[in-house]
């Protein structure tokens, strides 16, 4: 096929979401050979546009905050997904598959598009009107998702940004709760979860970058509402020739729900005794059916396995591999490093480990004497 020698053939491909998109562009000459010196001068002539070179540098500057925010990586992919109308929302699968609702989980709504789950809803509106993100009333007026988003964000600094962020996947997750098993958490929840979560994400892993282990406070913390959060400590008894594990599960007032002291008659170190008490631990949270939980532990070499991706080769790895196999098939599971201060009761019953295996809803003298001292210091 051959060009008209008298005129230039341009042919442009949009690669961008924005309203002002990159070109990807083949320019012919007027001999009608493809020249790339021609096409590299007409791309820097395009990109010198004032329309075009604005919403480019404004989009360049909000993906670079995205992906250099301090939050985990599952909430960069799903604010990715979110800006390019990627997400599974009401609307979307009704385009894609015949005769399925586009109804909005929490009020009926006939369209559930991204505006409505994270803004207009009266769920998401509840959700911002109680959380700390400094949210300006007029941009929960702006029409389109991806200008409500640039607007938010403008008035946030970088702990904030990662915080509204986090907020927005915590109503996505809320909204798949809601979808797929019929509850959620409630507006005033959302927001001392999203809290925590974020606050322990930060504590995990700026102690893995800067090498000084991890950051924890000196004394134990309740758990959102919503969540139970279940400490974990392992002992070694005759040298190493028993073991035994002690769990305590506590609700968001810091009551025991739960609690076990379990002997095991094999030998073993330490960390195969910790390992052992982590995974008593989610085995309770399985038996009693709670869906979000924090498992604490004081073990930091045990808590660095359970967060971590790759597979363990150690002895402890059959038993790491396990406990996150169970772990999958929680609403939210987080594993969390504590000092010993914070592990007090844990500690107790796993050092009572020596008498036969016990466990319940009722927790004995001493162990409530030591779940008080943590409420009080709270």
């Amino acid at each position: 096929m051959f060009w008209p020698v008298d005129s230039d053939i341009i042919l442009s491909i949009p690669i961008s979401r924005t309203s002002a998109p990159d070109l990807l562009i083949w320019h012919y000459s007027r001999s009608g050979i493809f020249s790339v010196r021609s096409a590299y001068h007409l791309a820097c002539s395009l990109e010198l546009q004032p329309s075009s070179s604005s919403s480019r540098v404004l989009e360049q500057s909000w993906w670079r905050r995205v992906w250099q925010a301090k939050i985990p990586n599952k909430v960069k992919v799903f604010a990715w997904r979110a800006c390019l109308n990627a997400l599974p929302t009401g609307d979307n699968l009704a385009r894609r598959i015949p005769n399925t609702s586009a109804e909005c989980p929490f009020c009926g709504c006939s369209k559930e598009d991204r505006m409505h789950i994270f803004v207009l809803c009266p769920f998401a509106r509840q959700v911002w009107g109680l959380s700390s993100i400094p949210l300006s009333l007029t941009s929960l007026q702006i029409p389109d998702f991806w200008d409500w988003m640039q607007a938010v964000a403008a008035g946030l600094d970088g702990v904030n940004f990662g915080l509204f962020l986090c907020m927005c996947w915590s109503i996505w997750w809320c909204r798949n709760g809601k979808l797929m098993q019929g509850t959620c958490l409630d507006p005033p929840h959302v927001s001392c979860f999203t809290t925590q979560f974020l606050n322990s994400f930060l504590s995990q892993n700026l102690g893995i970058l800067t090498g000084a282990g991890f950051q924890s406070s000196s004394r134990w913390t309740a758990p959102p509402p919503g969540c139970i959060k279940l400490n974990f400590d392992g002992a070694t008894f005759r040298k190493g020739m028993e073991l035994g594990a002690g769990v305590v599960a506590r609700d968001k007032d810091g009551d025991c729900v739960a609690w076990l002291s379990r002997r095991f008659d094999r030998m073993g170190n330490a960390e195969i005794a910790e390992t052992l008490a982590a995974r008593e631990a989610i085995h309770l949270a399985v038996q009693r059916g709670w869906r979000s939980i924090i498992i604490e532990g004081d073990c930091a070499t045990l808590i660095h396995k359970l967060q971590a991706s790759e597979s363990d080769f150690s002895v402890t790895g059959p038993i790491v591999a396990d406990i996150q196999a169970i772990a999958s098939n929680f609403q939210f599971c987080s594993f969390e490093f504590v000092s010993r201060s914070c592990n007090a009761v844990a500690h107790g019953l796993a050092q009572s480990a020596r008498n036969p295996a016990e466990g319940g809803l009722i927790a004995p003298p001493t162990v409530i004497s030591l779940v008080n001292i943590d409420k009080l210091g709270k």
